[in-house]
């Protein structure tokens, strides 16, 4: 009998304490969705010290450092993931996202490696698709590029965004047409504020008039869209 019921305190126990990882979980991922990181911070490292073994406090501590800047932190805490769920594709591609930014050439090809194992546990993802191709614009392989948001285009058609990759990698081979056309599609999907600007900056590059090209991915900046600033610092640096 008291073995039975030590056994049964420790089954109460184990279920008590999943309980509680799973609240912290779910309330470290709200606070990831209203930005407050510091907070979802504190509360990863209480989800990974009552259960070390379980990938979601990593997976909240990775977000959370990312937002904060903290890359190299984040990049551990993907590793971390990735040992312990090694078939979760987000943290492939999180980890591939921060090596490409980094300023280091080492970490290129390891970048591409993480996008590339991205793509192949979750085939059927658009996002991952889009991040290879962001890797691909970097170094100007504009063909590659559309050939991943092409794919990425072909899974989700209804999102405006793709076309607008799409509009700067045409930009890219100098398909102005191309490109405005892009951009045209990615409006009549979603009339949202940058869209209208990307378009005005690829008319007023394929006039070479640099000055409105500037202006208007400035402010396609500002309203959100992230392809921008790359293609504005290509423009003002006199590419």
């Amino acid at each position: 009998m008291k073995i039975l019921l030590i056994a049964l305190a420790l089954l109460f126990s184990t279920v008590a304490s999943a309980a509680e990882y799973a609240d912290i979980i779910t309330k470290g991922e709200s606070l990831i969705e209203k930005r407050q990181f510091e907070a979802a911070l504190a509360l990863a490292d209480s989800a990974i010290e009552l259960d070390p073994a379980g990938y979601r406090g990593y997976v909240i501590r990775g977000m959370a450092k990312e937002a904060l800047k903290q890359d190299v932190e984040a990049c551990e805490a993907w590793d971390t993931v990735i040992s312990l769920k090694p078939e979760y594709a987000e943290a492939y591609l999180r980890k591939g996202m921060l090596l490409m930014d980094a300023q280091d050439v080492d970490s290129l090809d390891p970048a591409l490696g993480c996008l590339n194992k991205a793509i192949e546990l979750a085939p059927k993802s658009p996002r991952v698709y889009l991040a290879r191709s962001m890797f691909r614009a970097k170094f100007k392989d504009w063909t590659g590029a559309i050939k991943d948001i092409n794919t990425a285009i072909r899974l989700n058609p209804k999102e405006a965004f793709p076309y607008y990759c799409l509009a700067t990698a045409k930009e890219g081979l100098g398909d102005f047409t191309g490109a405005i056309n892009a951009c045209n599609t990615g409006l009549a999907i979603k009339k949202d504020g940058y869209g209208y600007y990307v378009r005005g900056a690829i008319k007023y590059y394929s006039m070479k008039d640099k000055k409105g090209a500037i202006a208007d991915l400035s402010l396609a900046g500002e309203l959100g869209y992230a392809g921008a600033y790359a293609v504005l610092s290509e423009i003002q640096s006199g590419r």
